[in-house]
């Protein structure tokens, strides 16, 4: 009889995160990312993160920060925005140098931002808010009469034909148009040379 002996512990594969702790450097945790508008191409926003599904999610919701209103946008004319990762960090601190970085960069490259560092002030930024809010509106009621809703979402009330109002009783200050065409005076034969 021969006895094969158990062995004392299973070999397990490490995690990813377990694996990238072995080497020197921790995972990196800290995202720089961007948004790009697919119906221009365009990146219009640069922002950080610690968890990125997590941001990208609240992206997606919409706030009423200028991004928000701007990604409410695509998603009303039917898209969805790109977002690509920039650079990672393994510290938040040099994750937001990298940000302050990439946006600069762009700005100093002419690329038109909406991060708030974008803008000169307060009044600049509540500028540009109220623009985007207004082509978001816009976009909204252009949608909602070409789905054949009024843009205010409210019916006219209807109203009775004069023939209805007049036989219902009531006195009716109404008074009845006959639509037969005017004839048209003909030129005389003697006016013709």
């Amino acid at each position: 009889m021969t006895d094969k002996a158990a062995p004392a512990h299973k070999w397990k594969r490490p995690s990813r995160r377990a694996a990238a702790r072995v080497g020197s450097r921790p995972a990196p945790s800290w995202w720089v990312y961007g948004i790009i508008d697919p119906r221009t191409n365009a990146l219009f926003y640069i922002g950080q993160t610690g968890c990125y599904s997590r941001r990208r999610s609240e992206h997606l919701e919409g706030t009423d920060q200028i991004s928000g209103l701007v990604i409410r946008q695509i998603i009303e004319a039917g898209f969805l925005p790109h977002f690509v990762g920039l650079e990672c960090h393994d510290r938040e601190e040099s994750a937001l140098r990298a940000e302050i970085f990439w946006i600069e960069l762009l700005l100093s490259r002419g690329v038109a931002l909406v991060n708030s560092q974008a803008f000169d002030g307060f009044l600049d930024r509540r500028s540009k808010r109220q623009s985007e809010t207004q082509k978001l509106t816009d976009m909204q009621q252009l949608r909602a009469l070409a789905n054949g809703r009024t843009a205010t979402r409210t019916r006219p009330k209807p109203t009775k034909p004069i023939s209805a109002r007049a036989s219902s009783g009531k006195p009716s200050a109404a008074k009845t148009i006959q639509t037969t065409p005017k004839s048209r005076p003909r030129p005389s034969a003697a006016g013709r040379p």
